[in-house]
């Protein structure tokens, strides 16, 4: 079975304009061409009466390719790929950059002060009666700003928490309020109701992600935060998933740094003779796609676009591309001369489940979705493209699990030597 990991591998680099189903058609694979930042203009939808050049060739990678040794590639990778306690500490503080700031309880506090954040339940009543969706539980609070706090942080209507400045933990506070008139809720707009509260903690933000783990049934707040990132909030399985996390990607960044080695010397030790043909079919059906997707079609926009976001002319940005595809088109033709060689030959069933995680993976809603992604719009072309794509997936998992890997600790420099296998 094809190992899901290595799917997208070859796919990113043999299309590089296509973007997923309903995208916008801006590249993924090509950032020293296409900054991730650039404005798009169109949709990036192929023209009907447009059939792209490459669908009229059919190679042969054994006709334009020397093929090197590879039954045991040797590929060195420098990098940390284990999960110790610093790095799950470093992978922490940047989730705290990105979605904090989160919070614990502050048992030192016990009076509500100026600038605090809250822990409270609160019930609110209109004539003394409980409305619908006007009670909650555990709710982190910014008392000054009259807001809650974390991902999905919001205002309060005014004079939501005037009433909880002075106010103890376990205390039980009225804080009387009136819903603004034009409050989406007819049956409380400009209505005088009255919140409930319960002041459980006042509360302390983390700035150490040390400090999260010295209680591991102690909850992290905001909660729906981390129910959010993680399906949980407390602080022992928080570490837990963020251990896991952490391996997973570490696990795909070392796998990504071995294909990167493995092409790297098949294109410096093959000897590739690409047909100058279908290189130029190659580019130009980039540059059309491009033209699509970024000038809404119009190729008289090509030249004013390059310039403002790439600050490239269009024969700097042709050589760019040709460069780029040219990369392309040498490994597809070497892994079509090492498959022939292997023998590999597509088992449907397998095939079949590519396809299906290919479709998902790329936001299509079929499969001819998919094809026409992959065929710029050609779906018989898309077809036979992608069916060479999985072939020579395949024969990059038998060299990855075959290549003779040194991995290179950066941090105290030891190294050691072993033959890659993939689960």
């Amino acid at each position: 079975m094809m190992k899901k990991r290595l799917v997208a591998c070859l796919m990113g680099m043999t299309m590089l304009l296509a973007a997923g189903c309903g995208a916008d058609g801006s590249a993924d694979d090509t950032e020293a061409v296409l900054p991730e930042d650039t404005e798009q203009t169109g949709a990036g939808a192929a023209e009907d009466d447009w059939v792209p050049a490459a669908a009229a060739f059919d190679l042969d990678g054994k006709e334009y390719v020397t093929l090197c040794d590879y039954s045991a590639i040797p590929v060195t990778i420098t990098g940390s790929y284990t999960a110790d306690d610093a790095a799950v500490e470093d992978y922490m503080q940047q989730i705290m950059g990105y979605y904090g700031p989160f919070y614990v309880t502050d048992d030192s506090k016990t009076v509500i002060g100026d600038g605090d954040i809250v822990n409270v339940d609160y019930v609110g009543k209109l004539d003394g009666v409980a409305f619908d969706n006007g009670s909650a539980e555990q709710q982190i609070i910014d008392v000054d700003n009259n807001s809650s706090v974390g991902m999905y942080a919001s205002g309060y209507i005014a004079g939501f928490t005037d009433g909880l400045k002075g106010a103890k933990v376990g205390d039980v506070v009225d804080c009387p309020v009136t819903f603004p008139q034009e409050y989406t809720n007819e049956d409380l707009a400009g209505k005088d109701v009255v919140f409930t509260f319960t002041v459980n903690a006042v509360m302390k933000e983390v700035a150490d992600p040390g400090e999260l783990w010295s209680d591991a049934e102690r909850k992290l707040y905001p909660t729906d935060t981390f129910l959010a990132l993680f399906q949980t909030d407390t602080a022992g399985e928080v570490r837990s998933a963020l251990q896991e996390i952490l391996e997973m990607n570490l696990e795909q960044q070392r796998l990504n740094d071995i294909f990167a080695g493995v092409q790297e010397y098949l294109l410096e030790n093959c000897t590739i003779d690409i047909p100058e043909d279908y290189l130029e079919a190659r580019v130009s059906d980039y540059r059309h796609r491009y033209i699509e997707a970024y000038c809404a079609g119009d190729e008289s926009q090509l030249g004013a676009y390059l310039q403002e976001y790439q600050g490239n002319t269009e024969e700097e940005m042709m050589e760019l591309w040709r460069d780029a595809v040219s990369q392309t088109v040498s490994l597809e033709l070497v892994m079509d001369a090492i498959s022939q060689e292997m023998g590999i030959e597509i088992d449907e069933d397998e095939y079949a489940q590519y396809v299906a995680q290919a479709v998902q993976e790329e936001g299509c809603q079929s499969e001819d979705e998919l094809y026409s992604l992959y065929g710029a719009g050609d779906t018989a072309y898309g077809e036979r493209y992608f069916r060479e794509i999985y072939r020579y997936n395949r024969g990059l998992d038998r060299l990855i699990e075959n290549a003779a890997v040194t991995e290179e600790q950066a941090e105290d420099g030891t190294e050691s030597v072993e033959e890659t296998e993939t689960e």
